[in-house]
């Protein structure tokens, strides 16, 4: 998994760093703090979401393709829990969406916070298994559900994307597709895997990402939300 820093819970990579460090010297407009403060804000709705329910997080890792919260074993299992646990990140972007821009009125740069969760938001109510909208109808309706319209739902976008690509556009709604149809392909196991709710760093979404095999450890074992 390579080297990584670890405090407490948190855990960061040196692939985190590299990346970030980039970042932050391509942006000129400081759009990169009010996307760490949309993604973190994501975040917080699935933990709080996820405590309510009585689970807790093992650890939050802080990787180049965003951010994992792993839920302990023990946490909540019943498909209304996890289907609250996955739509609370969107559910926390649109509310901070809305905040951000009536209190724009007095801080024009809040915008950019209303913008960014706006559509960190939306963008994770897709109903892509690998995103938390697929995770929320997967725990309502089953996999095939969310598969099916995933998809279905995929192809329209990689026709979109391939279209874009030929015209001589930006190629990010191919590459985001790919990654969408990749990432919901991998395999769950309920008894040995768990699920974690990711932040993509490019266009700042919530994904649920593909189950990583933890057998004993530090944190014990993990499961499936």
């Amino acid at each position: 998994m390579g080297a990584a820093l670890r405090v407490g819970r948190v855990e960061v990579t040196g692939g985190f760093l590299l990346l970030w460090s980039l970042l932050y010297y391509l942006d000129r407009d400081g759009l990169l703090v009010w996307a760490a403060v949309s993604m973190a804000l994501h975040e917080l709705g699935h933990i709080i979401c996820l405590r309510l329910w009585g689970g807790r997080v093992a650890l939050v890792r802080l990787s180049c393709v965003g951010v994992e919260l792993r839920q302990a074993a023990g946490g909540p299992r019943s498909r209304l829990a996890r289907a609250a646990v996955a739509l609370a990140g969107p559910l926390a972007s649109v509310s901070a969406a809305f905040l951000a821009s009536r209190l724009a009125e007095r801080w024009a740069a809040l915008y950019l916070l209303a913008g960014l969760s706006l559509g960190h938001g939306l963008f994770n109510l897709l109903p892509f298994p690998a995103l938390d909208g697929g995770r929320a109808l997967e725990a309502l309706g089953g996999p095939r559900l969310s598969g099916g319209l995933g998809l279905g739902l995929g192809m329209l976008l990689l026709a979109g994307g391939l279209w874009l690509l030929v015209r001589g556009r930006n190629p990010t709604l191919l590459l985001v597709t790919l990654w969408l149809l990749a990432a919901g392909k991998k395999p769950c196991n309920f008894r040995e895997d768990m699920i974690n709710y990711r932040s993509l760093n490019k266009g700042w979404s919530s994904a649920a990402a593909a189950c990583m095999r933890k057998r004993g450890g530090r944190y014990g074992r993990y499961e499936r939300l």
